[in-house]
C-alpha cells in the first residue's frame, strides 16, 4: 500500500498518472481488464484501460461509455448516483445486474466498480472485470483499493488542475504572442502588459519612439517589436548600437561616404539610413552619439535628407526612427551633452520599460522560458525548480535585469549535476546591504574638517583668514565645537 501510494503521489503529469494507477491496479487486483473512467463536460468517459493477457495500459481518447460497450453503463451510473462501490461475484447469474446488456452480451462472472473520492466529490470511476473466475475480488484486494482509492483521487485531482493551469498558461502565452505577436517578450505582469498595449498602439504609425529603460531590460526587444507589427514588417529593420563604434566612424555608418572622402576611403559606403530606406532604424544607445553629430541626424528625422561623407548630393528617405537608451537624457541636456531639439523629435512616443525587480511576478515564465532553451543548448536533463530556487530568484533585485537573469540561469543549469536546478551562486549573500566601509560618521568628518582648516591657518582661531573666517562661524562657536569635538593642539 505505502509503495503504491509513493507511486501515485509521485505523478503530476496526468497521462502517466493514469498509466501508473491502471498498472498498479492490474497488478493487484486480479482483473483481465480494467478501466478508468473520468467526468468531461459533463459527460463520464473512459480514458485509461487495462488488459492482463496483453500486457497493455492504454490511454483512450475519452470514449463515452454511452457509446461504448466495454463497461456496465447500469453499473456505472449506480456508483455515480451511491457513491457506493458494487462487487459482483456471478454477474450474469446473481445480484442486482443480471440484465445489463453488457452483462449479458460479455457473461461477466466477476465485476468490481469503485469510485475513487476525494472531500465527497466523485474524481473517477474505477471498473474492474474478469469473464472467467466467479469471485475473482476477494476481500483482500477489494480492501487493498479501497485503501488506495483515495490517493488515487487525490493525485487525480492534482493532476488535472496541472494540465488546466499549464493549458491556461500556454493560451496565455498564445494569447500575447497572437494579439501582439511579441515574441520573446515573456510577461504577464500590469507592467509588461502596459508597456506591451503601448507597442501596439505605436506600431501602426510612423512615429518616431523612444525607448527608455535599464541596462537588460530588452530594448531591443521591444524595437523589434514595434517594427514586425508596423506596415514596414516585409523590410529588415536596421540597427545601429551608438555606442560600439568609435566616434570617426559613426558618421561614416549612418550616413556612409565617398569613395576618397577620408583616409582608408577606398570605396563607398552605403550608410544605414540609406539601407533603412522604406523600413525602420534602430538607433540603440542614442544618448551615447556624438554633439557634433546629432544636428546631422535632427535634420535627416525633420526632413528625411542628408549627404554623403565627400558628398554634395542631398539623398532623401523614407526612414521610422526607433532610439532606445538607457540614460536620463534630460539631465544630458542640462549638462550639454545632448541637444533639447533632438530630444523633442525623438520623444514623440516614449515607452519606459520596467526593471525586472518591479516585475518579480514575471520571473517563473522568465526562468522557465530560459531554462527551456538552455537545455536544449546544454544537453542537460532538469526536470523541476525547487521554490527555494525560485523564491531566491525573485528577491534578488537583478541590476542587470533579465540579461543578468539568462546569465544566472546558464551557469545554474551548467553546475547542476541533477534533475533539479541548482543555483550556483548564493544570493543570500549578494543581497545583503551595500558596506559601509570607506564612509565616515558627521562627527568625524566634522572633526577632520576643522583640524584641516586650523591646520591650513596654523591654528589661527579668530581675525583675519583664521580658521572661524574661513568656516564661517564665531569665534566661541568655533571653540566649543573644538571642545565638543576633542580638538586640540
Amino acid at each position: 500500500v505505502i509503495k503504491a501510494s509513493q507511486e501515485i503521489a509521485g505523478e503530476i503529469e496526468l497521462k502517466r498518472l493514469l498509466v501508473n494507477m491502471m498498472r498498479i491496479v492490474m497488478e493487484n487486483a486480479g482483473a483481465q481488464k480494467g478501466f478508468l473512467i473520468l467526468e468531461k463536460g459533463g459527460q463520464w468517459v473512459i480514458e485509461t484501460e487495462g488488459d492482463i493477457e496483453s500486457s497493455e495500459i492504454s490511454v483512450l481518447q475519452s470514449q463515452e461509455i454511452e457509446l461504448n460497450d466495454a463497461v456496465s453503463t447500469g453499473i456505472v451510473n449506480y456508483v455515480v448516483h451511491t457513491q457506493d462501490n458494487v462487487v459482483l461475484d456471478n454477474a450474469a447469474n446473481a445480484g442486482d445486474f443480471t440484465d445489463d446488456p453488457v452483462v449479458k452480451k460479455r457473461q461477466l462472472k466477476s465485476v468490481f466498480c469503485i469510485p475513487l473520492l476525494n472531500q465527497g466529490r466523485i474524481s473517477a470511476i474505477l471498473y474492474l472485470e474478469n469473464c472467467l473466475t466467479a469471485g475473482a475480488f476477494i476481500p483482500k484486494r477489494i480492501e487493498l483499493l479501497n485503501l488506495i482509492s483515495s490517493q488515487m483521487a487525490i493525485a487525480l485531482d492534482n493532476a488535472r488542475l496541472y494540465e488546466q493551469l499549464e493549458a491556461e498558461r500556454a493560451y496565455l502565452q498564445s494569447e500575447i504572442k497572437l494579439e501582439h505577436n511579441f515574441e520573446n517578450i515573456i510577461g504577464n505582469s500590469n507592467a509588461m502588459q502596459y508597456t506591451l498595449f503601448k507597442v501596439e498602439q505605436v506600431s501602426e504609425t510612423d512615429s518616431s519612439v523612444l525607448i527608455l529603460g535599464e541596462t537588460g531590460t530588452g530594448k531591443e526587444l521591444i524595437a523589434r517589436a514595434i517594427h514586425h507589427n508596423s506596415r514596414r514588417k516585409t523590410r529588415s529593420m536596421i540597427k545601429v548600437n551608438c555606442a560600439t563604434l568609435p566616434t570617426n566612424l559613426i558618421e561614416s555608418e549612418l550616413f556612409g561616404h565617398e569613395k576618397g572622402s577620408f583616409t582608408g576611403a577606398v570605396a563607398k559606403h552605403i550608410g544605414r539610413f540609406e539601407i533603412a530606406d522604406g523600413s525602420s532604424l534602430f538607433l540603440d544607445e542614442i544618448g551615447e552619439l556624438p554633439i557634433e553629430l546629432q544636428a546631422k541626424l535632427l535634420r535627416v528625422l525633420e526632413d528625411g535628407e542628408f549627404e554623403r561623407l565627400g558628398s554634395t548630393r542631398t539623398l532623401k528617405v523614407d526612414v521610422r526612427i526607433i532610439a532606445a537608451t538607457h540614460r536620463d537624457l534630460e539631465k544630458d541636456i542640462k549638462k550639454g551633452k545632448f541637444r533639447q531639439d533632438l530630444w523633442y523629435r525623438l520623444n514623440v512616443f516614449p515607452i519606459t520599460l520596467p526593471p525586472l525587480r518591479n516585475r518579480i511576478e514575471d520571473i517563473p515564465l522568465i526562468v522557465q522560458y530560459y531554462l527551456d532553451l538552455l537545455i536544449g543548448k546544454l544537453g542537460k536533463k532538469i526536470d523541476s525548480i525547487p521554490a527555494k530556487v525560485m523564491k531566491a530568484l525573485q528577491s534578488y533585485t537583478w541590476p542587470g535585469n533579465v540579461r543578468e537573469l539568462q546569465n544566472v540561469l546558464e551557469r545554474a543549469v551548467i553546475s547542476s549535476s541533477g534533475p533539479k536546478l541548482q543555483l550556483s551562486e548564493d544570493f543570500s549573500q549578494t543581497n545583503q546591504a551595500p558596506s559601509h566601509e570607506g564612509f565616515k560618521s558627521l562627527h568625524n568628518m566634522d572633526r577632520d574638517y576643522i583640524v584641516s582648516v586650523l591646520d591650513k591657518t596654523g591654528w589661527k582661531i579668530s581675525g583675519k583668514n583664521s580658521a572661524a573666517e574661513i568656516l564661517g562661524l564665531d569665534r566661541s562657536t568655533l571653540r566649543a565645537k573644538m571642545e565638543k569635538l576633542g580638538i586640540t593642539r
